[in-house]
């Protein structure tokens, strides 16, 4: 068995990284269970139905207006759903995380006397809660040029799409850049084009679907293109289906 302390959680809504404002985070996902029970069943009988998932965030309330929690929040509203990237495990690449396209369902304040003003956001997906991995964390981009492969231990790939998450928390001194994920059967050769994310001018994210029914590859690697003098911030996530 491998327990992880929970200090090394981490999580992403939008162009902000919540982590150090978070005190606690959960993502429940429910499936409908649907009677198909007939008069000839000794027992109930159960097929599954649509999938509901829901995250809840408790985090402290940062009072900047420009930068925090509250500024990623008031953008939230404006923008549902955005994409919320949940990495129980820490960033570690190949880390396993859950990809959620979230709309904000509440967001409550509150203050004791005793502590910080604290919040808290319950968001509903409109798609179920997806399993996949951190293809690349919040790092440092400075110059064009290609990651490292992952490989996801699946000989062939999957063959059903999938969903992209790219989170760009920190921009300066750059004209445009262009993050794509490509995919690879040996991940050294016949790289391709899975998902091209918008070009991006500022501190943004994106969620991209691939379609069903498309082949994914066994090895992912994203690929930066940078315009003028690069420096920025990104990760990217991936989920097959």
């Amino acid at each position: 068995m491998a327990f992880s302390n929970s200090q090394a959680s981490r999580l992403v809504i939008g162009s902000l990284s919540y982590s150090g404002y978070t005190t606690g985070v959960s993502v429940s996902n429910e499936y409908d269970m649907l009677d198909v029970t007939t008069i000839q069943d000794q027992a109930k009988v159960f097929i599954p139905g649509q999938t509901d998932a829901k995250s809840s965030i408790d985090f402290l309330l940062d009072s900047d207006g420009a930068n925090g929690d509250w500024a990623q929040m008031t953008a939230w509203k404006t923008s549902q759903p955005t994409p919320l990237s949940y990495a129980p495990f820490g960033l570690l690449t190949g880390s396993l995380a859950l990809l959620l396209s979230a709309n904000q369902a509440s967001f409550n304040v509150s203050s004791t006397p005793s502590g910080a003003v604290e919040g808290k956001i319950e968001a509903q997906s409109t798609s179920g809660a997806e399993t996949g991995i951190v293809v690349e964390n919040l790092t440092s981009v400075s110059a064009t040029g290609n990651g490292t492969a992952r490989d996801s231990g699946l000989a062939g790939g999957t063959t059903n799409g999938g969903v992209a998450h790219l989170h760009v928390t920190a921009w300066s001194s750059i004209t445009s850049s262009i993050v794509t994920i490509e995919h690879s059967v040996d991940g050294a050769s016949a790289w391709a084009t899975l998902v091209t994310f918008a070009s991006a001018t500022a501190i943004t994210s994106e969620r991209v679907v691939v379609a069903p029914g498309t082949t994914v590859r066994r090895y992912l690697r994203v690929v930066d293109t940078l315009t003028g003098t690069p420096v920025y911030t990104r990760g990217v996530f991936f989920a097959r289906r």
